[in-house]
């Protein structure tokens, strides 16, 4: 198995994971609703619609190990949503129950030009009365997504998987010409999950925002790669992802702006915020700036830190007892990102499972 490193005492492992314990031929449950224009494929009929996306998806995996290499071969769900030009107010979601299965998707997205849409993906996990104790959770998913001209689209992602999985999640999107792209991703279950998210800003004016959390507690790992490169001129990116780890947790955050000698007038931005709610919890923040011009305005900052004593003194000298104190100051830290789900009752399931889990918080 891979052993994740990217720097003296920096690391993440997946040893946990016993693939002779998957099981590939599991039929997971995924349910997928969409507005009434959007094309919905199987993988049947998207290899006969869109053979060479379906080829260029598979060869877009820039590092390969031993987990993407399993997903590729044993990958048991594929699936190709089309947005067609010109339309408007598209509505897709799609919820993934794993049932102590093994999940290897392929998703395609393609965003026609001047569409607009929301995407909400969800995934939780349960134990199935059927399924062998000796298999274990895990998903893995390649997403693939393809923006037109003058699309605007936002992708949230919501993982609450069960606390003995484990999760690979490999992202991309390519973004063309006056394009937007809003990625949303919050982390909360899984015993290990490493999750890449890379945009290419192919198009002039082509601007990204990705917003990341992570809650973890117990020894959940979490390996959080966030890359935006920028191929255009006046092409804008602003990554910002936040952290609160209780108890062994280890999170490793990378980030990188990459600006090529040829994309002028560019601006990327990236921050990476940790708060550490017990002495044992392990951060670790590699940002990361390339740039090949003279022609840009790029910053990136790490900040990590315990619960404000500020702000916990605060809240205390007005009769609020510490516990109290330090649980809302964590659920005000992610508040800003859960507020922006399209959907009132994820964004409770995320703030009650935040706050069932603070309930050891001393």
């Amino acid at each position: 198995m891979p052993v994740f490193k990217y720097g003296l005492g920096i690391f993440t492992s997946a040893q946990g994971l016993q693939l002779d314990a998957l099981n590939p031929l599991s039929q997971p449950q995924l349910t997928i609703t969409a507005s009434p224009a959007v094309e919905v494929l199987s993988m049947q009929q998207a290899t006969q619609a869109y053979p060479e996306l379906i080829r260029e998806a598979f060869q877009l995996i820039e590092k390969k190990n031993k987990l993407v290499a399993f997903h590729q071969a044993f990958f048991n769900h594929l699936t190709v949503i089309r947005i067609p030009k010109g339309t408007t107010g598209n509505r897709i979601e799609l919820h993934l129950n794993l049932l102590a299965t093994t999940f290897l998707d392929y998703l395609i997205i393609i965003a026609e030009p001047n569409v607009e849409a929301t995407i909400l993906e969800t995934s939780t996990s349960s134990t199935s009365s059927t399924s062998s104790s000796k298999e274990q959770h895990f998903r893995s998913q390649i997403l693939f997504l393809n923006a037109g001209e003058n699309a605007k689209l936002q992708y949230f992602s919501i993982q609450d998987l069960h606390p003995e999985a484990y999760q690979c999640n490999y992202r991309y999107a390519t973004l063309a010409a006056q394009c937007s792209l809003h990625w949303v991703d919050c982390q909360l279950g899984s015993k290990f999950t490493q999750s890449s998210t890379l945009t290419h800003l192919q198009g002039i004016g082509s601007t990204s925002t990705t917003q990341g959390m992570v809650f973890a507690d117990q020894q959940q790992t979490f390996d959080m790669d966030v890359a935006t490169k920028h191929a255009a001129d006046q092409s804008t990116s602003d990554m910002l992802t936040k952290l609160a780890l209780n108890h062994r947790a280890k999170a490793v955050y990378r980030g990188l702006v990459k600006i090529h000698p040829h994309a002028r007038n560019c601006q990327g931005y990236q921050r990476n915020e940790t708060i550490l709610l017990s002495k044992e919890a392990q951060s670790n923040a590699v940002p990361n700036l390339e740039i090949e011009n003279n022609e840009v305005r790029c910053t990136h900052a790490a900040i990590m830190n315990n619960i404000d004593e500020d702000k916990l003194f605060y809240m205390t000298s007005r009769g609020i007892d510490e516990a109290t104190a330090k649980k809302s100051i964590v659920e005000g830290f992610f508040q800003p990102i859960i507020e922006k789900i399209p959907s009132e009752a994820w964004q409770e399931h995320i703030q009650n499972s935040i706050t069932k889990r603070l309930g050891a918080l001393q």
